[in-house]
C-alpha cells in the first residue's frame, strides 16, 4: 500500500511577535505552510498446515512487514513592508 498526501495553507498578515533569542518580528508578515506525507506498507506472509487430523489441526505461520512513513513540513515566511 502506498499513500501520498499533501496539504497547504497560507496565513497573514501577522501581528508583531517576539521570538526568544531572535528578537521582535514586525507586523505584516505572511506564512505559507505545506505538509507532504508519504507512507509505504508491504506484508509478506506464509503458512503451512503441519498436522491435519479430524480431531486436531496445527498450522505454522510466519511473515514480515515493512512500514515506512515520512513527513516533510515547510514553513516559509515573508515580511511584507
Amino acid at each position: 500500500m502506498y499513500v501520498d498526501t499533501t496539504d497547504g495553507h497560507r496565513t497573514g498578515p501577522l501581528p508583531a511577535f517576539t521570538i526568544p533569542g531572535v528578537g521582535t518580528i514586525p507586523p505584516g508578515g505572511n506564512i505559507d505552510a505545506k505538509v507532504d506525507t508519504k507512507q509505504f506498507t508491504a506484508t509478506l506472509m506464509g503458512g503451512y498446515r503441519v498436522i491435519d487430523t479430524p480431531q486436531f489441526t496445527l498450522d505454522a505461520l510466519g511473515g514480515a512487514r515493512i512500514w515506512h512513513l515520512s513527513n516533510n513540513v515547510n514553513l516559509p515566511g515573508a515580511l511584507v513592508q
